[in-house]
């Protein structure tokens, strides 16, 4: 059987050695296409490749009418244009940007959706098969919380709160920053986007290695998330395989899965939320 993976780019960015779509074409096995990189139009490289499966990312909108497409839903456009005020991003971003991904879901034979918020949320693009990202549990695992702390400079009697993110509305950053500068804790604070001033109760990081990221997460009692819009959570799940617990409002993958912190690494295990059952989950319905 013959598969390719479909993304503008398949390689990591962020710091990460690997990511979601690298063990898709590395495991299944498939062949990638980095259609931002072609020389030549799409549609020629898919019959030179003549696949019997196509993986897609449904954020382009692309359609395979002579193929079997499997399209994934990650974005959460839908929830992001509810949560947006007047004057932040128009209609004029969103709208479009939705209308792809329903254009390739609804012309797909299968959709996966990483959790129950987001396939609710599109609900009327069909039925979802529900495959959550799955997190490297080697590599995020609990550490020597002393030691970490000595390594990064971090209080060591201090209760500790770690963020992982971006300054955007979508992630709460405001009221995390309010947080940050009325509770009496100290913070890590971890940014993707752009870098942060440290304050006197606080130690920031921007783009680090996931290897870091592992151990910034081991420093801290807890996890704190103020998303609005999550289509996963993929930063909290990272945290509970270290054992942190997290504080997280219900969306993403906890919209409707509550679990009870007293042991977060297990629990983020029995949910199935590991890189393994992941890439069985997606062996599976290939085979199907």
């Amino acid at each position: 059987m013959k598969i390719v993976v479909i993304n503008d780019s398949i390689l990591p960015t962020s710091g990460e050695k690997e990511n979601f779509w690298t063990w898709l074409v590395k495991e299944l096995p498939a062949t990638p296409i980095n259609f931002a990189e072609l020389k030549i139009p799409l549609d020629d490289v898919i019959k030179k490749e003549n696949p019997d499966i196509i993986i897609n990312n449904s954020f382009w909108g692309l359609t395979f009418p002579d193929y079997f497409v499997i399209s994934i839903l990650q974005d959460p456009y839908i929830g992001m244009k509810e949560i947006a005020k007047p004057g932040d991003l128009s209609d004029s971003f969103f709208d479009p940007k939705i209308e792809l991904q329903k254009r390739a879901l609804k012309n797909s034979q299968v959709r996966v959706a990483v959790s129950n918020y987001m396939a609710n949320s599109y609900k009327d693009c069909g039925d979802f098969k529900i495959i959550p990202i799955g997190t490297d549990a080697k590599l995020f695992r609990p550490m020597n919380k002393k030691k970490m702390r000595k390594k990064y400079g971090i209080p060591s009697k201090q209760r500790v709160y770690i963020y992982v993110g971006s300054h955007d509305i979508v992630k709460g950053w405001k009221e995390i920053k309010d947080e940050v500068n009325l509770r009496k804790a100290f913070w890590i604070l971890v940014f993707k986007d752009f870098e942060e001033p440290e304050q006197e109760n606080t130690k920031t990081f921007y783009k680090i290695p996931q290897k870091q990221l592992a151990e910034l997460y081991n420093c801290a009692n807890y996890y704190l998330s103020n998303s609005y819009v999550e289509s996963l959570g993929l930063a909290p799940i990272e945290a509970m395989f270290c054992n942190i617990p997290v504080i997280t409002p219900s969306v993403g993958i906890f919209y409707d899965w509550k679990p009870k912190m007293k042991n977060p690494r297990r629990e983020a295990f029995e949910k199935g939320l590991d890189k393994r059952t992941c890439i069985e989950a997606w062996k599976e319905l290939v085979r199907r």
